[in-house]
């Protein structure tokens, strides 16, 4: 590059420099946030002092830096003051950054002026701050809006990923104790269930009592999640992501579902055991006739019917494990938790833990069952529905729906920071 080629070059990276300080300038003026305002003026400040370096280096060569050309000003205001969002402009310094940067890279590459060379060499590295800055406070702007809006099943999945990490990695005491506790709360909702349906029957006849009886159901399932029990049923889809993802070893899975598992079978039988020790009579003359026939009535039928019937108890359950995590709202949790209980309640789907508990208690109330009819009719045929319409059939689909919106998604980002730099330049016409 000879004298008069690199004068003009760097009266070129003057006009820039000058444009970009009162670009700045006016940013600060029109964005709403008072901490953005400040970066911009600091950083204005900053081009104003690139602009002055590089208007000595003119001088020294023996010229004065050319007049500024106020037309590229005139353009990028009209689009300062069209912008309704202030991620909109953050956006636009960042390409206008990133072209910056690009240039003054291309010139250090034919350079030969030493003096001129470090003069640049500081500037880049001025520019490549400010690029980063604008960077970080684009994804401060990302991430305050996805936080805002409802969640797409691709958010609700990334979220759930900590969290089954956090629950494959406890140790083998918390999840037994925690399966425990998670026996004992829904099988306070079936007593309660069979309480309401045994002290209306008389009244409003089998039928609705048993409809009001299920709509009672779901408090033992709320006390689950408010408590922050488990039951081995709920732990085919949070814990399961990690695993799909290779974050953590199938072995660990399976280590948290024997656990759970073991603790929600103590829970049922310790619970029936306490009754046992205390009388019949202590959980009140309500429940005791109902709970009874239920457990007669799951133990009668077939082995297929077992198993689908608790097929569709572990779809339910899994799905009302996706509506938790989908929603922040308390109440609309409780609402979630809520209508998908009722289905399995009024269904009598065989959830595998709930059933052993009504069919132990059953047991104590007369009902004339065995606990090999109970491994053979109940226990067997539920785990293994259970782990299939949660695991095979809701976990597996949400995850393939993952996969298609992880891909569409890096494609939608992708095109989208194509679609704007183009825009921007296009305005520009730079």
């Amino acid at each position: 590059m000879n004298r008069d080629e690199l004068i003009s070059r760097l009266n070129e990276h003057i006009q820039a420099e000058i444009l970009a300080r009162r670009i700045y300038t006016a940013m600060a003026e029109h964005v709403a946030s008072v901490d953005l305002s400040l970066s911009l003026k600091m950083i204005a400040a900053e081009e104003e002092e690139h602009a002055r370096l590089l208007s000595e280096q003119v001088q020294r060569l023996g010229e004065a830096p050319a007049s500024y050309r106020s037309d590229p000003e005139e353009k990028i205001l009209k689009i300062i003051k069209e912008s309704k969002h202030d991620e909109d402009l953050i956006r636009l310094t960042f390409v206008l950054e990133e072209r910056a940067i690009i240039e003054y890279k291309n010139d250090l590459l034919v350079l030969e002026d030493p003096t001129v060379h470090t003069v640049v060499t500081r500037i880049l590295e001025d520019e490549i701050d400010h690029r980063n800055a604008f960077s970080n406070i684009i994804n401060l702007y990302r991430a305050s809006a996805e936080a805002a809006e409802s969640e797409s099943p691709l958010d609700v999945f990334i979220d759930s990923i900590d969290a089954g990490v956090h629950r494959l990695n406890r140790n083998w005491s918390e999840m037994f104790m925690s399966g425990i506790i998670g026996a004992l709360h829904v099988t306070f909702g079936a007593l309660a269930m069979s309480a309401v349906t045994g002290g209306l029957t008389g009244l409003l006849g089998e039928k609705a009592a048993f409809v009001i009886g299920a709509a009672i159901f779901p408090i033992g399932f709320i006390l689950l999640k408010l408590s922050r029990s488990e039951l081995f049923t709920e732990n085919f889809l949070v814990p399961v992501g990690p695993v799909f993802e290779g974050k953590e070893p199938i072995s660990k899975l399976g280590k948290l579902w024997m656990w759970t598992l073991l603790g929600n079978l103590f829970g049922a039988i310790a619970f029936t055991g306490l009754v046992a020790l205390g009388g019949a009579h202590s959980l009140g003359t309500l429940p005791a006739e109902h709970i009874k026939l239920l457990a007669l009535y799951k133990v009668s039928r077939s082995y297929q019917e077992e198993f689908f019937s608790a097929f569709w108890a572990g779809v339910i359950i899994t799905t009302m494990t996706w509506l938790v995590l989908a929603t922040k709202d308390q109440v609309v949790k409780m609402i979630a938790i809520w209508s998908t209980i009722f289905v399995l309640a009024i269904l009598s789907f065989t959830h595998v833990i709930v059933s052993t508990s009504e069919v132990f208690l059953g047991m104590l109330m007369g009902a004339d069952i065995t606990v090999l009819t109970w491994l053979k009719k109940i226990f067997i045929p539920g785990a293994l529905g259970n782990l299939t319409g949660g695991l095979l059939f809701i976990a597996l689909l949400h995850y393939l729906q993952i996969i298609h919106a992880k891909k569409a998604h890096e494609r939608y980002e992708a095109e989208k920071e194509r679609f704007l730099s183009k825009i921007i330049m296009d305005k520009l016409r730079l």
